[in-house]
């Protein structure tokens, strides 16, 4: 899945221009409590761009980011300009967009965000070997939304969403031809989770017959779990528990020598500094979705000893 994520508050450590939106942003409570997902899965866009230039036409995209707030229930679309045309170049970030949380009665504080493309990527490698590449990746970006998930705080929930792409098009002569591209970004439902969700993440768990299915992973710090959600049964599929304050994850999901799937999950512990181990292998199943090893000793703070 494309899935990359930047703290928030990195965002005004870059020379972006960001100032035309900062004042806003920070007022809503932007900082290391928001996330930056960027927006991923239209690959119609350097086709489009490559016949645009052909024809002498121009394509038009801006790459973005989604961005939560703790202050405010709303995700905002930010878009990157290369400002290309200046001398020298200051490019620059604008807030293209607000879209709200209605998914629940109150939606504030969300923080994590992650953006899946899985689908639309399996739909878009078909299109190689069509005649109409472009129609075919339009069609996509059309018709296969992104799956979207969020960590929210108040309430505590897991957040579900959609992110579709809106293909724009102009006639030109006596053809349709597609011209800009921008995302819609809307939240349908809500699955609720114990205090303190702060990451989500999506991941792989190995079934009974030896396949990959995804999952999604929610952290929540404050009560030392995190929570597997299954995207296909739509319902809360085990709850792993783990040390104090679990913070970052990661996965390590492959083939073995032997031909044999694996798939780990490494939960990266922020209150005694050590790494955990969860084996997301369910013909074991004694310690699926269990803790099974650490890589270093837990080390409490020093104000704990």
């Amino acid at each position: 899945h494309h899935d990359h994520r930047h703290d928030a508050s990195d965002v005004h450590e870059h020379d972006l221009g960001l100032q035309h939106d900062l004042g806003t942003l920070r007022r809503r409570g932007l900082g290391r409590r928001g996330v930056l997902g960027v927006l991923g899965g239209l690959s119609l866009v350097a086709v489009a761009e490559q016949q645009a230039a052909d024809a002498g036409r121009s394509f038009d995209y801006r790459r973005g980011f989604a961005v939560t707030f703790q202050a405010q229930n709303e995700v905002d679309l930010l878009r990157y300009h290369p400002d290309d045309g200046a001398v020298p170049p200051r490019p620059f970030i604008t807030r293209a967009s607000v879209h709200p949380i209605t998914a629940a009665a109150s939606g504030f504080d969300s923080r994590g965000l992650t953006i899946v493309d899985a689908e639309r990527r399996t739909c878009e490698a078909t299109c190689g070997s069509v005649v109409d590449e472009l129609s075919c990746l339009v069609a996509c970006a059309e018709e296969v939304p992104l799956r979207v998930y969020m960590a929210n705080r108040q309430p505590a929930s897991l957040f579900i969403g959609q992110m579709q792409s809106i293909v724009q098009r102009v006639t030109t002569g006596g053809e349709q031809v597609v011209s800009s591209a921008t995302e819609d970004l809307f939240f349908y439902d809500s699955v609720p989770l114990s205090f303190g969700p702060s990451r989500v993440e999506v991941g792989k768990i190995i079934n009974q017959a030896g396949e990959t299915e995804d999952r999604v992973f929610a952290v929540a710090f404050d009560t030392r779990s995190i929570f597997m959600f299954n995207p296909t049964e739509h319902r809360i599929e085990a709850v792993i528990r783990t040390g104090r304050g679990p913070h970052d994850i990661a996965f390590d999901t492959g083939v073995d020598d032997n031909g044999e799937p694996f798939s780990f999950l490494h939960v990266g512990h922020f209150t005694d500094s050590y790494i955990g181990v969860v084996d997301l292998d369910r013909r074991r199943p004694l310690t699926y979705s269990q803790m099974f090893a650490t890589v270093g000793v837990p080390v409490p703070p020093t104000e704990s000893n």
